[in-house]
């Protein structure tokens, strides 16, 4: 790995630990336990146009472990693991195959975050009742993946004359 992409890399993946922690200390009035905007995903969308696709699976495990570690509890790590894995599966295939805009795959992760969560729930409680959730999960990451999309995509466009 060439010096100039360890350093990309450490670095968003420092800020996607940063950016985890602020959302942390400003919870949102959302009546879903837990849901939140997914502010630290800006620099996982970002990590996805700047990056070589394997470094954005080592950003996203690296955020995932030290924020629960620092932040949330070990309860978390395996929710934080299953709709991260989930959406950035989905992100990679959605981005690929070059039919979708930066929003439509940050829509369409932070939906497939919220759906890995889910599963990981319903594995973990063994109750059929998490799926109540999902309608106000969907409409939750709907909304937060356009805020996400364009944060990223305004990130990505400020980027491209400093990279």
């Amino acid at each position: 790995m060439k010096n100039k992409t360890l350093a990309k890399t450490a670095l968003l993946a420092a800020l996607s630990i940063i950016f985890g922690y602020i959302e942390h200390l400003l919870p949102l009035p959302i009546p879903v336990y837990g849901a939140k905007i997914g502010i630290s995903n800006i620099v996982i969308m970002t990590s996805l146009y700047l990056l070589p696709g394997a470094l954005s699976w080592g950003i996203l495990l690296i955020k995932v472990f030290v924020s629960s570690l620092l932040f949330s509890g070990f309860s978390a790590f395996f929710y934080s693991l299953s709709g991260g894995v989930l959406s950035l599966i989905i992100m990679q295939l959605l981005k690929r195959s070059g039919k979708f805009g930066i929003i439509g795959i940050s829509v369409a992760g932070a939906v497939s975050h919220n759906i890995g969560q889910l599963i990981c729930a319903r594995l973990i409680l063994s109750s059929l009742n998490v799926w109540v959730y999902l309608p106000m999960l969907i409409f939750i990451g709907i909304i937060s993946g356009i805020i996400i999309g364009v944060l990223a995509e305004l990130t990505l466009k400020r980027l491209a004359n400093h990279l």
